[in-house]
């Protein structure tokens, strides 16, 4: 019997001294001093909030300078990153009569919902935005048609990260839109930010193929996005500001013909937080666990 208590006893023993051993390791892998096991619990941190950014990048631009019915943009490859908005912006002229708003529009995966139409003063030309969002998307073109032949069409294809992914399609991150026409050799769309951190977005088209200047001439508040399509006897362009300032108009510049224009402003998604993980709350509640496994069975006792 005292045999069988000894094996007993020494075996505590060894597990005890393997809780030492087990202990001094994490006090050096974990270099923090150790204090009073009744140490007061440490503030809880604050949580980490994830900065969030809008980016823009034009995924095709171009045009078909043939009578159509039905046409596509060139391939678009790799497929847009998931989420991701997509703005399709297209310009379409009809050699006789009044140009129609594409319909159609399909491709990439995608669901596509117009955003605004605008007629030029010449019934002959038209601009027609788009905005579509998905979950996911395939490589692939994008095409729309039109009921009756047209001449020539030209468009701009863009993508938008970081903006409010909330409702259907896209809706959730269009905060407003506004459309314009003009003849001469300018156009403005007015178009009032509603938010402080939003996107703006001016798309423009001309029935003549004339090149477009951006709204200050140099780029440095609106900037060009996209090259302008020169094959089909009208022409597109697109320009955005980020941040959005304190500006109220985008604008184009042309030589006197037909203009047409839409602006967009792009919400920005809401910040994300994140809840911390307090490693001085963890390290509080093993230097208590490990205080009560060490003292001695007597000071339990007691």
């Amino acid at each position: 019997e005292n045999l069988g208590r000894g094996h007993h006893v020494a075996a505590a023993e060894g597990s005890r001294m393997m809780v030492r051993i087990l202990f001094l390791l994490l006090v050096l892998l974990w270099p923090v001093p150790i204090g009073q096991a009744q140490d007061p619990e440490p503030e809880p941190q604050e949580p980490q909030v994830q900065p969030l950014a809008l980016a823009i990048s034009a995924l095709t631009t171009g045009g078909t300078a043939s009578s159509f019915t039905t046409t596509a943009t060139a391939t678009i490859t790799p497929a847009p990153p998931a989420g991701a908005l997509i703005l399709v912006w297209i310009g379409t002229e009809i050699g006789t009569g009044t140009a129609e708003a594409p319909t159609g529009v399909t491709g990439l995966g995608a669901t596509f919902t117009q955003v605004a139409t605008q007629s030029g003063t010449n019934a002959a030309y038209r601009g027609t935005l788009f905005r579509a969002q998905a979950a996911s998307y395939t490589t692939g073109t994008i095409s729309f048609s039109v009921s009756a032949s047209h001449a020539n069409a030209t468009w701009h294809v863009l993508q938008i990260t970081g903006q409010d992914t909330s409702g259907t399609n896209g809706s959730g991150a269009i905060a407003g839109s506004a459309s314009n026409n003009s003849t001469g050799t300018s156009i403005s769309v007015s178009l009032t930010p509603t938010l402080t951190d939003s996107m703006l977005i001016g798309f423009f088209g001309n029935i003549n193929n004339s090149a477009f200047t951006d709204e200050d001439g140099a780029g440095t508040n609106w900037i060009e996005i996209g090259s302008q399509p020169n094959c089909c006897g009208s022409r597109t362009f697109a320009e955005y500001r980020l941040p959005n300032g304190s500006d109220t108009t985008t604008a184009a510049t042309s030589s006197a013909n037909p203009l047409v224009g839409v602006a967009v402003e792009v919400k920005l998604a809401s910040a994300v937080t994140t809840p911390t993980v307090d490693d001085t709350q963890i390290l509080g509640s093993l230097r208590t666990f490990f205080h009560w496994l060490l003292t001695p069975r007597a000071a339990h006792a007691e």
